[in-house]
């Protein structure tokens, strides 16, 4: 009996001592993410404090407005537009916003989803730009930006999604696999470990190579740095937006957002032409809206804004500046 129990106190030691290890080599991964403040270079900072957190964005120019909206993922944030962002600002008023629970902006240990996203931006739009606006948006953001067109058309002008997903992608059914992954990604310390060895240097690095960019003996150093410093900032509590991507609690019905869509005249696609299975995508959202404005960019692949942002900026601004008329919808 005896033995047992100091096997036991043995065994807690050790745990205790692995824990406290652990939770010191957190620290430093957090501390060595920021180093070189990648994020830190914005000009125009401003801080949105809303009933969700407060909420980091920036702002530049005059003219029509355009909300510019980063890809959501754990290294997500407005660094996603820094090709673009000035030479849109000569014509319009740009604001670029990190999404709660990502890059600068306040983040919390909680569920994010597709609806608390929506209504953060509706009050955005609502109280921050206050007038009729375009969107840009990247990546699996592209869901939030036609829901915010569905409930609040009346704040929307025109829509830009940057490689939107596939359709099926938005309601995907998470497995028991990743249920439980999700479950130990959240405990504290060993799951905020877990969450470092997946956004680590080498695997940003592969991710960047192999599903980013079009011509990987060109990478974009300063952008994998920023998604870096990103992933890690404020406590590596981007982990909680990490999981709920797993859990897809970020999805929602795209397919009958888009049936209810009656604009699709005012919605445009841009696809990098190695992006994977984009044509697939592109048929799926054609089906619904067969009017869809539809683009390639050539020698690109999921950041075509920033690999080709001189082609990217010509193309938007031939779609932005149609003949509708922009107003103040407040007044």
């Amino acid at each position: 009996m005896r033995k047992r129990f100091t096997n036991l106190i043995t065994l807690l030691k050790l745990t205790t001592i692995t824990s406290v290890l652990i939770a010191i080599y957190n620290q430093f991964i957090i501390y060595n993410a920021s180093e070189k403040k990648r994020l830190a270079r914005s000009t125009n900072k401003k801080i949105y404090r809303s009933n969700k957190g407060n909420i980091f964005y920036t702002l530049h120019g005059e003219g029509s407005p355009i909300l510019l909206i980063h890809d959501l993922t754990a290294g997500g944030s407005g660094y996603e537009w820094n090709r673009i962002e000035k030479e849109l600002a000569e014509k319009h008023t740009v604001y670029t916003i990190d999404l709660p629970g990502c890059g600068r902006s306040e983040k919390k240990k909680q569920i994010y989803t597709n609806d608390y996203y929506v209504q953060l931006l509706n009050d955005f739009i609502t109280n921050v730009i206050r007038r009729r606006t375009d969107i840009i948006a990247s990546g699996y953001s592209g869901s939030i930006a036609l829901a915010i067109n569905k409930n609040n058309k009346k704040h929307i002008k025109k829509i830009i999604l940057i490689n939107p997903c596939n359709l099926k992608k938005y309601t995907k059914k998470p497995s028991n696999k990743d249920i439980i992954f999700y479950y130990v990604l959240l405990t504290p310390i060993f799951g905020t470990l877990i969450y470092h060895m997946l956004v680590s240097c080498e695997n940003i690095d592969n991710l960047f190579v192999e599903n980013y960019y079009y011509n990987p003996f060109h990478l974009d150093t300063d952008m994998e740095d920023a998604y870096y410093e990103a992933s890690h900032r404020n406590q590596s509590l981007s982990k909680y937006i990490y999981a709920s991507l797993i859990r897809n609690y970020t999805g929602c019905n795209v397919g009958s957002i888009l049936r209810y869509s009656s604009d699709a005249e005012n919605i445009a696609i841009y696809y990098g032409e190695a992006e994977q299975n984009y044509q697939e995508t592109i048929h799926q959202y054609q089906d619904i809206l067969p009017e869809i404005n539809v683009s390639i960019i050539k020698h690109a692949k999921h950041f075509p804004h920033v690999e080709q942002p001189q082609t990217f900026l010509i193309e938007a601004e031939q779609f932005l500046t149609g003949k509708n008329k922009i107003y103040n919808i407040f007044n």
